[in-house]
């Protein structure tokens, strides 16, 4: 590792998702105010923002070597392969 987390990383990255989960409960809540497409859209954001930040920063992706990485993101392609092959089922 040629880096290293630090000292208020972690807490800099809690606020984040401490952040962005209420802004996600602030959307949910008001979800009759805004359009519901345009909503839908900011909370799967949102939450995509938060799994990458956690994989990068609890999981230690971000400090890894390449080869690391490339191996957390191989199961990832494979998942979203199988969500659009299950959507496109959907009659």
């Amino acid at each position: 590792m040629s880096e290293r987390m630090g000292r208020w990383t972690p807490f800099g990255v809690w606020g984040f998702l401490v952040v962005s989960t209420i802004i996600e409960a602030f959307l949910s809540t008001r979800y009759w105010l805004t359009d519901a497409t345009l909503a839908d859209s900011l909370i799967v954001a949102l939450i995509w923002a938060q799994v990458v930040t956690v994989a990068l920063f609890y999981m230690h992706l971000k400090y890894e070597e390449r080869g690391v990485k490339i191996f957390a993101i191989v199961p990832v392609v494979f998942l979203l392969a199988l969500i659009v092959a299950l959507l496109g089922s959907i009659p």
